[in-house]
């Protein structure tokens, strides 16, 4: 395998990649705004006070036990650990879905699917003080 200096030819590339997504994205941000909620009113608080999209699924477990924290500190301790469970399998060659990682990439799976039900519950099903709601 011939070994080839990655400064001359792989930076320029990821620089010049960076530079047109930041222009990209400086633009986009001219034309569309934030969808943005009026300056907040102490004397009047939204209920439900719902956390942002990405923090749902946590704001859904904790809505039916206070002690699911602890889960949620699990999956994140779990998934820090993840990578390092097979500690002595090193691959042939770098590519998508192994062989040898049959488990962490199903228990990654599953875990993900877990998140994206309990956030589509909280985001879609879940109405004033946090009732739950149907169709």
């Amino acid at each position: 395998m011939k070994k080839v200096k990655s400064e001359e030819y792989f930076f320029p590339i990821i620089k010049k990649s960076f530079m047109i997504f930041l222009i990209i994205l400086m633009v986009l941000a001219y034309f569309i705004d934030a969808p943005l909620q009026p300056p907040a009113n102490p004397a009047v608080v939204p209920n439900p006070s719902k956390s942002a999209w990405f923090l749902l699924w946590m704001q859904e477990l904790v809505s039916y036990s206070g002690y699911m924290i602890y889960f949620v500190i699990f999956l994140f301790l779990y998934m820090l650990y993840l990578p390092k469970i097979r500690k002595g399998f090193i691959p042939e060659n770098a590519k998508w879905f192994q062989k040898g990682c049959t488990f962490e990439i199903v228990t990654f799976l599953i875990i993900l699917m877990l998140i994206n039900i309990f956030t589509i519950i909280a985001y879609y099903f879940r109405g004033p003080y946090w009732q739950l709601i149907g169709f």
